[in-house]
């Protein structure tokens, strides 16, 4: 391969069979890596081109109208094709397009080898955050001034391509030789394109790079000395440090330094306009360093450790001008097992996910010094094959040849060392249960994000039993003749005359009366929920023992005794298995210890029939389902309704000093709720509240509809339909993103549904939690992405989304109160009335006012800070608590204005 034809297309929809056309072709030809001829041309596609295409490309109907037709220039582009390799980011789709025009013109289809830049990209770029082509440019500092347009595209993409290039001219030559013959297995023609650099090394090896090693075959990065290690002489330096700004009296790292001093156990509220992010870990520095103790920050996700890692870190080694040593520290599965990997590594699999994880990290191990898994970028596909690689080693006298280089085992020894640790709320929870476990030693705690700390308990100490995932691992047993892992379990146990009770054909029968119960019990389920649609909340029903649902609970009576006798009886082979385990060949090994995997995720059926077992006893268990997919949606939810006593027992109890800090902590000033919700009632807690800097707010209009009806006064329906015609009105004005909160997940499907079969707003790209495709994660890049485009969302989720400053507008259609039927909040309330306690003002208010606060704070922050926040709920000026709302926000005016009004203030701000 010497020649390369990048290309690019835009078009008016997905498919030329049904009437979608080009309208602008696109195409560079590099030779030996140059540039040597680009084309590109506007193709009149003889129908119109759509608002929303146009608002994409930039290309509308007048740029099109002299332009030539396909037919008119397909001659040129397959003479630019001849002898070339096509390349294009996300090949099929291009490649797809120009073949069904070619065939529909008459012209003869393209024979070229295929090479798509986002399969290269995945496969040598692992840990680059997004595959979309303008973030690739801005992360590679390309120009890429008209994003969408096909010459851009194009010229955008053969300098990525060239980029990558010269990546795998750098990648060691045991990396290239073990990348291409995996390449044998993926959806292009990179083969052709490693053979070449293949050949190559083979004829001219080149010499590992010094911070490269190369162990059992397989290449990976040098562990580097810590130049941030402690020096022991903290004291001395921190004299010669000037913090009079950081440290200003009653600011929030010198309070969180006194805290942490004391021995507090402490609540502390920050402004939006606060790095309190900052605040803590300069705080928890001068504390470790003073007191040569280490501090552990707790944050409420993994990425939140990423963000303290890789920003606010710096930032804090920079103010105190000397070094820090901090750790990350995950859950041991987060972390690559090298030993696992080596023999994986090793097993043929066509599987087009695992070829390209196994890719992913070849070229990965060459770059990462921690190993942990976090940094892929790897599919859903990916990541359960990752699944695998994470067990732990069964065989325990034996020898690991990577132990001194287990990325988790080095993790856990820097930790040690570290004076600052980060880890986050769920594998804090997780381990503190166990009296030593890995972070007994640290006796200064911080729990950032703490509003969030007892909902991500109440996850922790939960569980969830799911139709698909019990399908996914019992499919992966299979039946024994498919050679699945039973059909493969039985094989070894043959080959080696273990004993056993039950024989195959047994051990099937037993298998298939197991599935057949599963089924059966599941089924119930979606029979028992469809009877009962007065008591669903949010697709949800509380499991309760009452008659209502007695064929419930006695399906999962016959569903446990099937899995008693399922799971002994596999347990057995697998203890058969162990004893003989030493005698088994590598690839033997590997399937014993997949079938132990296995035993260990079924495992959770056990632990749920406890679940059912303690029905009555401070736990609920409930179904959620789609109802538009009953059966395979299903999930069985099981949680503790209070778990105060557990964070008292397993750390509150425990730790010297505990530090809680969030932007929203308070109702009203006051932090007697969340005091209550987080189990500290019967704890000597110290409170702090950091009022923010009321400048910092001018700019944000606060707006509610006085022309909307309350929801109690008109039919749901009607209700969408207002409130659909008001997004509608406000869109058409702005011309620009918005966001829309909702309280209701049914109320946002429906009212996305209702504005976008209007066709009122075809010109904006219309996003929905739960309607569109992708997860939370990719609907927050897709929607920093474009300019016209809207945004629903529920306020629960409001939190895994992240905003820049072109949002500029939102829209909360209710305030965030949660449903009274909602699970856990029913039984709480119920429980609070039935001790004689006013549960909206003890228990709901308050709850809603934290979500209202947060959510404020999120949106106000420097990162984002809107301009217009608009509610729709008129509750929050007509009734006598919402004033507690507004008062537990920064002093922002509220101003109570008609659809009218507020479109021409939108209108004149703009």
């Amino acid at each position: 391969m010497n020649k390369f034809v990048i290309v690019d297309i835009e078009t008016t929809g997905h498919s030329p069979k049904k009437g979608d056309r080009m309208i602008q072709f696109a195409g560079v030809v590099l030779e030996d890596r140059k540039i040597t001829e680009t084309f590109t041309t506007f193709l009149n596609p003889g129908i119109p081109i759509s608002p929303f295409i146009t608002e994409l490309t930039g290309i509308d109907n007048e740029m099109v109208a002299n332009a030539p037709s396909f037919t008119e220039v397909a001659g040129e582009i397959l003479q630019l094709m001849e002898e070339a390799c096509f390349v294009a980011h996300n090949a099929h789709f291009d490649l797809t397009f120009l073949q069904d025009e070619l065939e529909l013109g008459g012209f003869p289809k393209l024979t070229s080898p295929v090479i798509d830049t986002v399969e290269m990209t995945r496969i040598f770029m692992p840990t680059l955050e997004s595959y979309k082509l303008s973030d690739i440019a801005n992360f590679a500092g390309f120009d890429h001034d008209r994003p969408h347009q096909a010459d851009s595209d194009a010229i955008v993409t053969a300098e990525w391509f060239l980029a990558m290039l010269n990546k795998l001219d750098h990648l060691p030559d045991q990396t290239i030789f073990a990348l291409r013959n995996l390449a044998k297995y993926v959806k292009s023609d990179l083969f052709h394109l490693l053979d070449q650099w293949y050949l190559e090394r083979v004829s001219h090896p080149r010499k590992l790079a010094v911070d490269l090693e190369l162990f059992r075959g397989i290449v990976l990065k040098k562990e580097k000395v810590d130049q941030n290690l402690s020096t022991g002489h903290h004291k001395a330096a921190l004299e010669k440090v000037n913090l009079q700004d950081e440290w200003a009296e009653e600011s929030p790292a010198s309070f969180i330094h006194a805290s942490l001093d004391r021995g507090d156990l402490a609540l502390i509220e920050t402004g939006a306009e606060t790095n309190h992010k900052f605040s803590y870990l300069l705080a928890a520095a001068v504390f470790s360093m003073q007191k040569n103790k280490p501090v552990l920050v707790a944050t409420a996700t993994v990425h939140d450790q990423q963000v303290i890692l890789q920003e606010i870190i710096p930032q804090v080694r920079s103010c105190l001008a000397q070094p820090i040593s901090v750790q990350l520290l995950k859950g041991r599965n987060r972390y690559l097992n090298l030993w696992k990997f080596e023999r994986i590594l090793h097993e043929h699999s066509e599987h087009y996910d695992e070829v390209i994880t196994k890719m992913q990290i070849l070229v990965w191990l060459t770059e990462t010094e921690t190993g942990d898994c976090d940094e892929l970028n790897l599919s859903t596909g990916g990541w359960q094959f990752l699944r695998r690689i994470s067990g732990i080693q069964i065989d325990k006298e034996g020898s690991n040849p990577w132990f001194d280089r287990d990325f988790y085992r080095k993790a856990v020894t820097k930790a040690s060392a570290a004076q600052i640790v980060v880890t986050n709320h769920h594998y804090l929870l997780t381990n503190v249960e166990e009296e030593n476990n890995i972070f007994s030693d640290f006796e200064y705690v911080i729990i950032d994000e703490a509003h969030l700390f007892e909902n991500n308990a109440l996850s922790v100490f939960g569980m969830k039993l799911t139709y698909r995932r019990m399908k996914f691992l019992l499919n992966q047993l299979g039946p024994i003749e498919q050679m699945k892992v039973s059909g493969k379990i039985d094989a070894i146990l043959t080959k080696y005359n273990l004993p056993v009770t039950y024989n195959a054909e047994k051990v099937q029968l037993i298998i298939h009366d197991f599935l057949k119960r599963l089924d059966e019990f599941f089924q119930t389920c979606v029979v028992v929920y469809k009877q009962n649609n007065k008591n669903i909340y949010n697709g949800k029903i509380v499991i309760e023992n009452t008659p209502i649902f007695s064929d419930i609970l006695y399906s999962w009576e016959r569903v446990y005794d099937a899995f008693t006798v399922f799971f002994s009886c596999l347990e057995e082979r697998l203890n058969q298995l162990f004893r003989y385990y030493h005698f088994l060949s590598e690839q033997e090994k590997m399937t014993v210890e997949d079938f132990s995997l296995l035993l260990t995720d079924l495992t959770i059926l056990k632990q749920m029939n406890m679940e059912f077992q303690d029905l009555q006893n401070n736990k609920l268990i409930w179904l959620d389902m789609d109802e538009r997919n009953p059966l395979t949606s299903i999930v069985i939810h099981s949680q503790p309704l209070y778990v105060e006593d557990d964070l008292a027992k397993t750390l509150y109890l425990r730790k010297k000093a505990i530090i809680f800090i969030s932007n929203a902590l308070t109702v009203e000033d006051s932090f007697q709720y969340m005091i209550k919700k987080l189990g500290l009632n019967d704890f000597p807690v110290v409170t702090k509240q950091f009022y923010s800097n009321e400048s910092f707010y001018k700019q944000i209009r606060l707006y509610s509809l006085n022309d909307l009806p309350n929801i109690s006064e008109v039919k749901e329906e009607e209700y969408i339909e207002k409130i659909s015609n008001s997004i509608i009105a406000i869109a058409t004005t702005l011309e620009r993103k918005l966001l829309i909160l909702f309280s209701s997940n049914e109320m946002l499907k429906k009212t996305y549904h209702l504005i976008k079969d209007s066709g009122a707003l075809d010109e904006y790209l219309l996003m929905a939690q739960g309607v569109s495709s992708g997860s939370l994660h990719r609907l927050s890049k897709q929607f920093s992405r474009f300019d016209k485009v809207i945004l629903f969302i529920s306020n629960s989720n409001l939190e895994q989304f992240s905003f820049d400053q072109s949002l500029q507008t939102a829209i909360m259609v209710r305030l965030p109160f949660l449903s009274p039927n909602e699970p856990v909040h029913y039984h709480r309330a119920k429980a609070l009335k039935n001790k004689g306690i006013n549960s909206f003002q003890t228990l709901s208010l308050p709850e809603a006012v934290i979500r209202f606060k947060q959510g404020f704070v999120k949106l106000m922050n420097p990162g984002t800070k809107i301009r217009e926040w608009i509610i729709f709920d008129k509750r929050i000026y007509s009734t006598s608590y919402g004033r507690t709302f507004l008062h537990s926000i920064p002093p922002v005016p509220l101003e109570k204005v008609d659809l009218t009004l507020l479109c021409k203030k939108l209108d004149n701000d703009s």
